[in-house]
């Protein structure tokens, strides 16, 4: 799974954040297809109650990528 944090006192987004910061965080799986209802639906928006820069979605959609690529290694 995939955790991305976004934390008020720092004004900072984290992904796969260790060891754990303070903040609200959403969890979503590794599969493209969740992934995609993910970002289409604006679920991770919504459970952070904040809008995502395309910086961070970008590099999201990279980790996802790469995890497809390893799993059809």
């Amino acid at each position: 799974m995939f955790c991305l944090t976004y934390s008020k006192q720092s004004d900072s987004f984290s992904i796969n954040n260790s060891p754990p910061v303070n903040g609200r965080s959403a969890y979503f799986c590794r599969l493209q297809s969740c992934y995609d209802v993910t970002v289409k639906g604006k679920k991770l928006q919504k459970a952070l109650k904040r809008a995502i820069p395309s910086d961070i979605l970008g590099t999201l959609d990279q980790m996802v990528s790469q995890q497809v690529t390893q799993l059809k290694d």
